[in-house]
C-alpha cells in the first residue's frame, strides 16, 4: 500500500467539505482563519484545523478521543469499515472529481497559525499578577486559590484586564 496516497488524503482534502457531505454546518459566529468550528444536530461539535505538517485534522469537542485526520474522521464514523474501502471513498476527493457541497456549508481553506513562543513570552512579561478579578469571582477562583504557593504567576491580567492564565512547558511559557 502506498503512504503517500494516504498523505495526499490528509493534506488535500478539504476536511471542512468532508465533513458537510456528512450533515455538518460551518459555525461562522464561533470560526476563525485557523480554525473552524463545524455542528450537527443538537451536540455534534467538531473543531477543524490545518497542523503543522499541513493536513487537515478535527477534533470533536464533546468526545475528546473522536479525533484526528479525515482517515480517523471516517473510522469514527463508519466502525469497521476496512482502510481498503476508506482508500476507495477519498480517491475521487483528489483531483476534484467530487461534486463539492454547496459553498455556505463549508470553508476553502484554512490558515495553520504557527506558535511565536518569543512574541508569547515578550507579553507575558508585561503582564501583571493578580490575586483578585471579577472573572475569578465568577468562577469561584477565590484569594485562597490564587495565594497559594503552587498558584504564584499563574494568574495574570493584560493590558486590556483580561485574565490571563499562561501554559508552561519545559522550554516555559
Amino acid at each position: 500500500m502506498d503512504d503517500r496516497e494516504l498523505d495526499e488524503f490528509k493534506t488535500q482534502i478539504n476536511l471542512t467539505a468532508f465533513a458537510a457531505t456528512h450533515g455538518y454546518q460551518v459555525d461562522r459566529k464561533k470560526s476563525c482563519r485557523s480554525s473552524i468550528v463545524m455542528r450537527r444536530g443538537k451536540g455534534d461539535k467538531l473543531l477543524v484545523y490545518k497542523s503543522h505538517r499541513n493536513e487537515w485534522r478535527y477534533w470533536a469537542v464533546h468526545n475528546p478521543p473522536d479525533r484526528g485526520t479525515i482517515i480517523d474522521f471516517i473510522q469514527q464514523r463508519e466502525p469497521g469499515k476496512t482502510l481498503g474501502a476508506i482508500r476507495q471513498d477519498l480517491r475521487p476527493w483528489i483531483g476534484a472529481q467530487v461534486q463539492l457541497p454547496s459553498p455556505s456549508t463549508y470553508v476553502p481553506d484554512v490558515t495553520h497559525t504557527p506558535k511565536d513562543r518569543q512574541h508569547v513570552m515578550e507579553a507575558v512579561s508585561t503582564m501583571e499578577r493578580v490575586t483578585e478579578h471579577p472573572y475569578l469571582q465568577r468562577r469561584a477562583l477565590g484569594k485562597e486559590t490564587t495565594w497559594d504557593p503552587r498558584f504564584q504567576g499563574c494568574v495574570l491580567r493584560d493590558s486590556r484586564g483580561n485574565v490571563v492564565f499562561p501554559h508552561r512547558d519545559m522550554e516555559g511559557v
